[in-house]
């Protein structure tokens, strides 16, 4: 989610919408974009990050299917990151899982 908040700030993006899960996840997200936003970002960026439910917001899940293209891509079928082209930005994002 740290490197999620630099690379949309970096971007000149100021608000972030994340699909709404359980509260202690949700409240984990913030904390994150939170320290994030201390930490990281220059000193008084503006970075705000709400949850919404998938539900209300059919645009979340675009999210979805590009991380399904993407994966695709990496596991060798090239095919639907090739339709999404140039509006693809894909970076590593080191994780623990």
């Amino acid at each position: 989610m740290t490197a999620l908040v630099v690379e949309l700030h970096g971007f000149k993006v100021d608000q972030l919408y994340i699909e709404s899960r359980e509260a202690a996840l949700n409240k984990s997200d913030i904390s994150t974009v939170a320290r994030a936003r201390q930490t990281v970002l220059p000193k008084g960026a503006v970075f705000r990050a709400d949850h919404v439910h998938g539900h209300v917001e059919p645009l979340l899940w675009i999210s979805d299917i590009v991380a399904g293209a993407v994966h695709a891509h990496r596991k060798g079928d090239p095919q639907y990151t090739a339709l999404l082209g140039d509006a693809l930005l894909d970076f590593e994002v080191p994780t623990d899982c």
